[in-house]
């Protein structure tokens, strides 16, 4: 924030109109570039949503599955404890992308914190 504080206020000089105007192209181009980033963010975070949905599902078909096979006496137990591993291993990867996930989440909000400190740093070069 202090190179950002410099470089703002490098940028924004000249007289009053001129710094209104100068301060108010910066915070509009800042803006757009961050809601830009912040948008595809937040499409990572849909696809990474749809992914999570679509193991949980894998997962759970694979359970059925495996249901089935213990309950027949004469399923085949090397394929049953194939589709052991899968479900252990699906799992795990799930669960480690679980962890993750507030991390992730946390992302969108911190660009709007930055891009609020940067608004107030460009405000504060206005005075």
């Amino acid at each position: 924030m202090d190179a950002a504080k410099a470089e703002i206020a490098g940028f924004i000089t000249g007289d009053q109109a001129e710094k209104q105007t100068k301060a108010m192209q910066l915070f509009a181009g800042l803006f757009d570039n961050l809601n830009r980033q912040r948008g595809e963010v937040m499409n990572g975070l849909e696809r990474f949503s749809r992914k999570q949905k679509q193991l949980a599902q894998s997962i759970r078909d694979d359970t059925l599955k495996i249901r089935e096979l213990q309950d027949n006496p004469s399923s085949d137990a090397a394929k049953i404890q194939e589709l052991g591993q899968k479900i252990e291993w699906d799992t795990r990867v799930f669960e480690d992308r679980q962890k993750s996930t507030s991390f992730l989440c946390e992302i969108p909000v911190t660009m709007e914190q930055r891009l609020f400190a940067l608004g107030r740093l460009i405000n504060d070069a206005l005075n």
